[in-house]
């Protein structure tokens, strides 16, 4: 969010954002999907599943950096229920990262003749949210320090959340009816699935109902405009219990998420299912 707020002076500078994504392929399109909502993705995105650029620049790995200090720090700024909380968010978006144990940082580098570069500015974070100054980052890369903006990234990440939320609340679904919608689709003769485009345990599902042959009919609720736990989710939960994606239902009756079908086993699953 801090560096989308200065693109321009970015540009100017001639200065590229490369973001190394530590995770694989499907969980680097959905995190792409998120933010891609709000506004394009200032930079590349490079998917290193080996970490092959961690271990170059020594950043961290371990779980005492990723929980103690998060909350030695956390307690006396937000309180001991918003430390939480925090944990609660990081617990729910960790699969973005890859691996919840793996810190990052930021290098700026100079290309030089040929394939040779200089490490201009390294900063190894200790614990998350242990960013590295932008300022700091903006000097290393030869900018005046006149032109240097004034940002706080606390700032700027709450316009930037605000701004997800106003998207989010004017997106327009093209379901009116939440409960009108599930009732219509769990009288279908087929298996009715109710997932998300972006989602990797969505896809799961598909694949294992691909995998043993059966038919079914599946609705993307992001792709029909439905806000992240909007009406339709709120809806299924009441059926299922179950307010995320994928939920598979049969004949009116829940079958299921990717957890529990997974675990199901494929002949018991197809006998539910014919």
């Amino acid at each position: 969010a801090t560096y989308a707020s200065i693109l321009p002076l970015l540009k100017e500078y001639n200065i590229d954002l490369v973001f190394v994504n530590t995770s694989n392929a499907e969980q680097a399109k959905e995190y792409l999907h998120r933010y891609e909502k709000i506004d394009p993705f200032p930079g590349k995105l490079v998917l290193d599943v080996e970490k092959a650029s961690h271990k170059l620049f020594g950043f961290r790995y371990g779980v005492y950096r990723s929980l103690v200090p998060p909350i030695i720090l956390g307690v006396p700024k937000y309180g001991i229920f918003g430390a939480i909380r925090g944990a609660i968010l990081g617990w729910k978006n960790f699969n973005l990262a890859g691996s919840s144990w793996q810190q990052g940082g930021t290098a700026v580098l100079k290309r030089r003749e040929g394939v040779k570069v200089d490490v201009l500015y390294l900063k190894q974070e200790e614990h998350p949210a242990d960013f590295a100054s932008v300022e700091d980052v903006l000097i290393a890369c030869g900018v005046e320090e006149s032109k240097i903006p004034k940002v706080s990234p606390s700032k700027e990440l709450e316009k930037f959340l605000d701004k997800a939320g106003k998207i989010q609340e004017s997106q327009v679904s093209s379901i009116v009816d939440a409960e009108g919608f599930i009732v219509e689709k769990l009288e279908g003769v087929k298996p009715q699935l109710f997932a998300k485009s972006y989602c990797k345990y969505c896809k799961a599902t598909r694949k294992l109902l691909d995998e043993i042959g059966v038919e079914y009919e599946v609705w993307e609720l992001d792709v029909l405009g439905e806000p992240e736990n909007g009406p339709v989710q709120k809806e299924l939960k009441k059926k299922s219990g179950v307010e995320s994606t994928p939920q598979l239902f049969f004949k009116g009756g829940f079958i299921g998420d990717n957890s529990a079908l997974q675990k199901m086993g494929r002949e018991k699953l197809l006998g539910l299912l014919l």
